[in-house]
């Protein structure tokens, strides 16, 4: 089964869709989601830390985190460009993950366009425990 919510940089629970498949409540799930994004967007270590598994693992084209802590600290400390925040284009629910469609934008810059991105997130017991991240053109 799959639900999809479509909305220009809309990221109310409420625009996301709140049925589907997946291991726990579809509407937290979304709620999560919202919560990542937001916490990455406003530098909110603590509040990231709280949607995160510690056995979380994130896969990119350029690298792997293998556990909350590398992937938190990466994001408080190393990031290459920590002026951007996300808009989120589409999020559809699968049979077992929540997909989001969006683009990273520079704040500094009139929010200009960096990339495309999908997100495919996998959620147990209210958090996030696996995150692929992709080139939306891959």
């Amino acid at each position: 089964m799959t639900t999809t919510a479509h909305g220009t940089d809309d990221r109310s629970p409420a625009a996301m869709p709140t049925r589907g498949v997946m291991n726990d409540d579809p509407g937290n799930a979304f709620e999560v989601i919202e919560a990542y994004y937001d916490a990455l967007d406003t530098h909110d270590a603590d509040r990231l830390r709280d949607v995160l598994d510690p056995a979380f693992v994130q896969e990119r084209p350029d690298r792997t985190f293998e556990d909350r802590e590398s992937f938190v600290r990466f994001m408080r400390e190393d990031r290459p460009n920590p002026h951007t925040s996300h808009a989120i284009d589409s999020c559809t629910l699968e049979d077992d993950a929540v997909v989001v469609e969006g683009r990273l934008l520079e704040a500094t810059s009139a929010d200009r366009e960096l990339l495309s991105f999908v997100d495919r997130f996998t959620l147990e017991d209210g958090v996030i425990t696996h995150l692929e991240t992709m080139a939306a053109d891959e």
